[in-house]
């Protein structure tokens, strides 16, 4: 993904400033498995490679020690042999760290910076962005990349 800027903002009113927006985000992802242990890694895994291509996104992946949740009943998921042995689980991450976006005012870097991690992690199946319960825990200027 190539660096976020607002479109939105008039360039004759407004000067595009960077900021280093840091915050949480809680994301669910849903996974095939055979037990809880695996399904926790295969959802950070998930996570981590719709995130990796960002160059500008440092981020930790925290998953709750009781998640994830089974959906379903065991054995109704195929394994790789094609013998009935795994199933769906639920597994809640929280995706905290910082990213780099470039706005008019901190607001908008505060918006576009969650837009930009919603949009990598949507566009995989089965993987969803709490907006609602998100957080921002600082925005600040940066100089701009290369500057």
């Amino acid at each position: 993904m190539t660096n976020c800027v607002n479109t939105t903002a008039s360039t004759a009113a407004s000067t595009i400033t960077w900021y280093r927006v840091a915050g949480t985000a809680p994301v669910t992802v849903t996974v095939t498995a055979e037990h809880a242990n695996q399904a926790r890694l295969a959802a950070l895994a998930a996570i981590a490679a719709a995130l990796a291509p960002h160059a500008d996104l440092r981020i930790d992946l925290i998953v709750h020690p009781q998640a994830p949740y089974p959906l379903g009943t065991p054995g109704q998921e195929r394994d790789c042999s094609g013998e009935p042995a795994c199933q769906r689980w639920r597994v809640p991450v929280t995706v905290a760290g910082y990213i780099d976006v470039a706005a008019g005012d901190p607001g908008t870097a505060q918006l576009l910076a969650l837009e930009t991690i919603r949009a990598r992690v949507e566009s995989r199946p089965d993987m969803h962005v709490e907006a609602a319960a998100a957080s921002c825990a600082n925005t600040a200027p940066i100089p701009a990349p290369g500057g």
